[in-house]
């Protein structure tokens, strides 16, 4: 059994990787706030809801899923995490205190307590395991207004890297990537959009972009970054751009 774990499953770029992935005839773990009505006849496609920037939600999910998988028994092993948020738009001192503890959480507690499980799990199966991270250029670039979703982003970059060091020295090593996938048509762009200019100056930046159609679809990104994957184009290098490799 090949089998995916794939987080913000239920729309954009997370359902749109979960499509591509089933074409190859795999089991999807899709954990997310909702579930996607098209899969629910599925066999191969077992949706879990929850908010995995509330601590106590996702260690009881993760603990449910453990327990109803024997991850062991895979012959291909893959975490996709895709869950994430913009969170508040604006200068440090302006912003929800809450609202920045829920940045972290989601963008980077969840996929740290995701992987240390998984690779709890199956650390020495002797199977491909893969770990993709979508990290963003927001991480590697700053922007004015997106102080917690580049930092935390930044520091997705910088897991990622620790733990594939660690994998180095392991038999049955997983391979780790964090990966940025470009500008694409999502919610999240639309979130952008209608931020005012005193909170993020470079708005009409992004509605430029939109108005152009310069946003990538979720499609046309996801079909790209599961065949990389797949192959051996991405190397061993753990921080990727997917623009590097592709082009519309």
């Amino acid at each position: 059994m090949e089998l995916f774990i794939v987080t913000g499953s239920s729309r954009g770029l997370g359902e749109a990787i979960v499509d591509q992935l089933l074409a190859q005839d795999t089991t999807i773990i899709g954990l997310s706030r909702n579930t996607n009505p098209k899969w629910k006849d599925l066999k191969n496609v077992h949706q879990f809801q929850v908010d995995l920037s509330d601590r106590e939600e996702l260690s009881v999910v993760v603990e449910k899923v453990l327990s109803e998988f024997n991850l062991t028994n895979c012959s291909r092993f893959g975490l996709f995490n895709n869950a994430g948020i913009l969170g508040d738009v604006g200068s440090i001192g302006e912003l929800d205190s809450e609202q920045i503890i829920k940045v972290i959480d989601l963008n980077l507690a969840a996929p740290l307590a995701l992987m240390n499980s998984v690779i709890s799990q199956l650390q020495e199966a002797n199977i491909p395991k893969t770990i993709v991270n979508i990290s963003s250029g927001a991480g590697r670039s700053p922007y004015f207004g997106w102080g917690s979703y580049c930092a935390t982003k930044a520091a997705l970059d910088m897991l990622s890297k620790c733990v594939s060091i660690e994998q180095n020295s392991k038999s049955c090593p997983f391979r780790i990537y964090s990966i940025a996938p470009g500008v694409i048509d999502t919610d999240m762009q639309g979130q952008i959009r209608q931020v005012s200019k005193d909170r993020f100056p470079s708005v009409e930046r992004f509605v430029g972009m939109k108005e152009e159609n310069l946003l990538w679809s979720a499609e046309f990104v996801a079909e790209n970054l599961v065949e990389l994957v797949n192959s051996d184009e991405f190397g061993n290098d753990v921080i990727q751009d997917i623009r590097s490799f592709v082009s519309a």
